[in-house]
């Protein structure tokens, strides 16, 4: 899933700097998401930041950001995007490096952390970890409900809060932890 996403932001991204400017001050609008969006890999200092700043509680965010933090936020602890796209109806995606950051009004709804960025990233106490086999979350989280969205590589539950929590996996071992607050489901 998130190869899929991978492909279609970096397919938009050239967009940018063709979109047509407004006499409103569409321009300087355009100029800041093309300027925004040339971002590479992490380094090992923005890494350890990131791990540093990590949120605890999976209910109010992950990786160091906390749902709800603007774009601007996102950016500042966790580097320039690599591709930046409007969905419609206030959806923004930003993948930096290679972990993927959805906002709905500029407001962070979605993360998805992947294994490349946080090679040693872990939640639930270590119990859920990058490049380790995946194991059952509603076990981890007590009282969470297992999504529909499960099959061989992805675990998906539902935390008591509302809060979705899902780890894929590849090759037997996890790739890729997210959270995501969905519609409706406000801070604790």
């Amino acid at each position: 899933m998130l190869a899929g996403r991978r492909s279609l932001a970096f397919a938009l991204v050239p967009l940018f700097g063709c979109a047509p400017s407004s006499s409103s001050g569409g321009s300087s609008y355009y100029a800041r998401l093309g300027a925004m969006a040339d971002g590479g890999p992490l380094t090992e200092q923005r890494r350890q930041s990131i791990l540093a700043a990590s949120v605890q509680s999976l209910d109010v965010g992950l990786a160091g950001v906390q749902f709800g933090a603007t774009m601007d936020d996102v950016i500042a602890l966790w580097g320039r995007p690599n591709a930046i796209w409007m969905q419609g109806e206030g959806r923004t995606q930003t993948i930096i490096a290679n972990s993927h950051f959805e906002f709905q009004d500029n407001g962070l709804v979605e993360i998805d952390i992947h294994s490349a960025d946080l090679p040693a990233f872990s939640i639930a106490d270590g119990q859920v970890a990058m490049g380790e086999p995946c194991p059952d979350l509603t076990v981890v989280f007590p009282g969470a409900r297992a999504t529909d969205r499960n099959d061989d590589d992805t675990r998906e539950v539902q935390l008591t809060s509302g809060v979705i929590v899902n780890a894929l996996s590849m090759d037997g071992v996890i790739i890729s932890i997210s959270t995501e607050r969905p519609q409706g489901v406000h801070a604790p």
